[in-house]
C-alpha cells in the first residue's frame, strides 16, 4: 500500500499542496529556527499555557510552528504571523537572519522598545505590520531600502522624532504607507517632500500626531493615491487650487483638526471618485465651493468649524449644489443626542485630554462628533464608529434608544461589562463589531431578533456559556466571528440554518461534541474555522459536495476522528486546510491532490 501511494504521487507529478505535505519532515534551515528560537526568549506570554510557548520548540520543524510558513523548495521561512497573539516582549537583532521572509505581521500585541537594525537585511520584505504595539524611538531609516516593501503599517505605537525623508526610496511595487491612525504616535515636523517621490502609492494615513507645516505639493501629483488622512496634527497653508487635477482616483480625504487656511481648492468637483471629504475645524474662508455639488459618489461630508462665508446667490434654497447647507444646519434628534451623552458619561478614557472628551458635547450638533455618522435626510445618527479609541467603561441601556443605527463598531477598546437588553431594539443594525474588548456574561440571544444584521463580531472578549440558537434566526447574517471567547457546549444546528453565511469563526473556545451536520449544506460558506476547542467525532463523507465556495477549512488542534473526508477533493475553491492535532486515522485521501489553489495543508499529527 506505501509503494501504491508512492507511485500515486509520483503520477500526479507532486502536485504541489503535496510538496508541501510531503516537506514537512524534511530538514528546515537551522539558521531560521535559530532566529525564531531567539525571537521565543524575547517574548513575554499574556498566560503561561500560551499555545506558542509549547508549539515552537526545536523537536519539531520550524515549518510547523503556529504562525510561520515556509517556501515550497526551499523550506526557508517567507511568512511570520503573530498578529493579534497576546504577545510582549521585543524584537531580537537575530530576526534580520530571516533572509527569505516576504511577510511580517505582529499586530495587535504588546511589543515594545526599538527596532533593531538589523532588520534592515531583510530584502525581500513584501508586507511588514508592527502596527497596534508599544514600539517607541524613531521610525527607522532603514525602512527606505527595503526594495520590495509595498506595505508598511506602524500604526498605534509611540514612534517619535520626523517621518524619514528616506521612505520616498520605496519606489517598487504598490507602497501603502500606514504611519499612523486613531491612537496616537508622536510624530513631528514636516512631512517630507520625498513622500510625493512614492509613484505607485495608494494608502497614506499620518493622523493623530504632532506633524506641522505645509503639505508638500508633489503629494498631490501621486496619480495613484486613494486616501489620505493627516487629521488631527497642526499642519497648516493652503491646499493647492489644482488639488483633484492629477488624483483621479482619490475616495478618502481627511484633514480635519489642523490649521489649514485661505479658500477650500474649487477643483474638489474634480475628484470623481470622492466618497469621504472631511475638512472640518480648520480655519478655511470664503465659500464652500458649488463644485463639490457635483461629487456624485460623496457620502460623507465634515466642513464645520471654519470662517466660510454664507453665499445668498449659491445656496437660496437647502438642496442646490449638492445639499451642503442641508446637511450642516438641519438640527438633529435630541433623542440621539441623549443618549450619546450617557455612553459619554459611561466612558473610561485612556488619558484626560482625550479628544472624544472635548468633541462631544451639547455645544455642537450630534452629526458633528467625532465617530458619529448621520443620515442626510432625517439627521439620525446611522453609524457609531468608536474602534480603536483607547476607549473602556460600560455600553449604558440608553444607546437602546439609537432607532436609526445601522453600523456599530467599538472594536479594539477596553469596554466591558454584559451587554444591554435594550440594544435588541436596534432593529435596523446591519453591522455590529464588539471584538476585542473585555465584555462578559453569555452572548446575548436577542441577537437573534435583528432581522437585518450582516455581520456579528464578538471575538477576543470574555463571553461564557452556550452559543445561543437563536443565532440560528438572522436569515441575513453573512459573517459570524466568536472566536477567542470562553464558550462551551455544542455548537448549535440552528447555525446551519443561515442560508448567506460566509464566514464562521469559532476557534479558541471550550467547544464540545460534533458539528451539526446542517453547518456543511450552507452553500455560501467560504471560511470555517473551529480550531482549538474540545470538538469530536466524524466529518460527513459528503463535507465538501454543498460547499461549492469553501476557501479556507480551519480545525487543528481538537479531536475529530475517523477517515478524512474523501469528497474533499471537490472543495476546488479550497486554499487553505488545516486538520492537524486530530484523532484522523486510516489514509490522507489522494483527492487532496486535485485541490489546485490550495496553499496551506496542515495535517500533522
Amino acid at each position: 500500500m506505501v509503494k501504491t501511494w508512492f507511485l500515486y504521487l509520483t503520477a500526479v507529478s507532486l502536485a504541489h499542496c503535496f510538496l508541501a505535505c510531503l516537506a514537512m519532515n524534511g530538514p528546515n534551515s537551522t539558521t531560521d529556527q535559530s532566529a525564531l528560537l531567539a525571537l521565543k526568549s524575547h517574548i513575554s506570554f499574556n498566560h503561561s499555557h500560551h499555545i506558542l510557548a509549547n508549539n515552537w520548540t526545536s523537536a519539531t520543524s520550524v515549518c510547523d510552528w503556529i504562525g510561520v510558513y515556509c517556501g515550497k523548495r526551499h523550506r526557508r521561512v517567507t511568512t511570520l504571523n503573530l498578529a493579534n497573539m497576546g504577545l510582549g516582549g521585543t524584537i531580537p537583532p537575530h530576526i534580520g537572519n530571516l533572509s527569505f521572509l516576504s511577510y511580517f505581521n505582529i499586530s495587535n500585541n504588546t511589543f515594545h522598545g526599538h527596532l533593531p537594525g538589523e532588520l534592515a537585511r531583510l530584502h525581500r520584505l513584501n508586507a511588514v505590520d508592527f502596527g497596534d504595539n508599544n514600539f517607541g524611538g524613531g521610525v527607522p531609516s532603514w525602512f527606505g531600502n527595503l526594495p520590495k516593501l509595498q506595505y508598511l503599517h506602524l500604526a498605534n505605537n509611540s514612534f517619535t522624532g520626523l517621518v524619514p525623508p528616506s521612505i520616498g526610496n520605496i519606489s517598487v511595487g504598490q507602497s501603502s504607507l500606514y504611519l499612523k491612525f486613531t491612537r496616537s504616535n508622536f510624530l513631528e515636523g514636516r512631512v517630507p517632500e520625498e513622500v510625493g517621490h512614492l509613484p505607485k502609492l495608494k494608502t497614506l494615513l499620518m493622523g493623530y500626531n504632532n506633524l506641522s507645516g505645509s503639505l508638500p505639493p508633489t503629494l498631490f501629483n501621486i496619480s495613484s493615491l486613494q486616501w489620505i488622512e493627516f487629521r488631527y496634527n497642526m499642519l497648516s497653508g493652503r491646499l493647492p487650487e489644482d488639488l483633484c487635477v492629477f488624483l483621479p482616483k482619490l475616495a478618502f480625504l481627511r484633514l480635519s483638526d489642523n490649521e489649514f487656511d485661505g479658500q477650500i481648492p474649487t477643483t474638489l468637483g474634480e475628484c470623481k471618485e470622492l466618497q469621504f471629504l472631511s475638512l472640518s475645524y480648520n480655519k478655511f474662508t470664503r465659500f464652500i465651493p458649488k463644485a463639490i455639488g457635483n461629487l456624485t459618489l460623496l457620502q460623507i461630508l465634515y466642513l464645520g468649524g471654519n470662517n466660510f462665508k454664507v453665499d445668498p446667490k449659491a445656496y437660496k434654497d437647502g438642496r442646490k449644489d449638492g445639499g451642503c447647507k442641508e446637511r450642516i444646519l438641519i438640527p438633529n434628534s435630541t433623542t440621539d443626542q441623549s443618549a450619546l451623552l450617557a455612553l459619554k458619561s459611561h466612558i473610561s478614557f485612556n488619558h484626560s485630554h482625550h479628544i472624544l472628551a472635548n468633541n462631544w458635547t451639547s455645544a455642537t450638533s450630534v452629526c458633528d462628533w467625532i465617530g458619529v455618522y448621520c443620515g442626510k435626510r432625517h439627521r439620525r445618527v446611522t453609524t457609531l464608529n468608536l474602534a480603536n479609541m483607547g476607549l473602556g467603561g460600560t455600553i449604558p441601556p440608553h444607546i437602546g434608544n439609537l432607532s436609526f443605527l445601522s453600523y456599530f463598531n467599538i472594536s479594539n477598546n477596553t469596554f466591558h461589562g454584559h451587554l444591554p437588553g435594550e440594544l435588541a431594539r436596534l432593529h435596523r443594525l446591519n453591522a455590529v463589531d464588539f471584538g476585542d474588548n473585555n465584555f462578559g456574561g453569555g452572548v446575548p440571544s436577542w441577537f437573534g431578533n435583528l432581522p437585518k444584521l450582516q455581520y456579528l463580531h464578538l471575538e477576543n472578549n470574555s463571553f461564557t456559556g452556550l452559543v445561543p440558537p437563536s443565532i440560528g434566526n438572522i436569515s441575513t447574517l453573512e459573517s459570524l466571528n466568536l472566536r477567542s471567547n470562553f464558550l462551551e457546549g455544542r455548537v448549535p444546528e440552528e447555525i446551519g440554518h443561515l442560508p448567506k453565511l460566509k464566514t464562521l469563526l469559532m476557534g479558541y473556545n471550550n467547544l464540545s461534541g460534533s458539528l451539526p451536520p446542517t453547518l456543511f449544506n450552507i452553500s455560501s460558506l467560504q471560511w470555517i474555522e473551529f480550531r482549538y476547542n474540545m470538538l469530536s467525532g466524524r466529518l460527513p463523507e459528503d463535507l465538501c459536495v454543498f460547499l461549492p465556495k469553501l476557501a479556507s477549512l480551519r480545525l487543528s488542534d481538537n479531536e475529530f476522528d475517523g477517515q478524512i473526508p474523501t469528497t474533499l477533493g471537490e472543495c476546488k475553491e479550497l486554499q487553505f486546510l488545516s486538520l492537524s492535532y486530530n484523532k484522523f486515522t486510516r489514509f490522507i485521501p489522494k483527492a487532496i491532490g486535485n485541490l489546485t489553489l490550495l496553499q496551506i495543508l496542515y495535517l500533522g499529527v
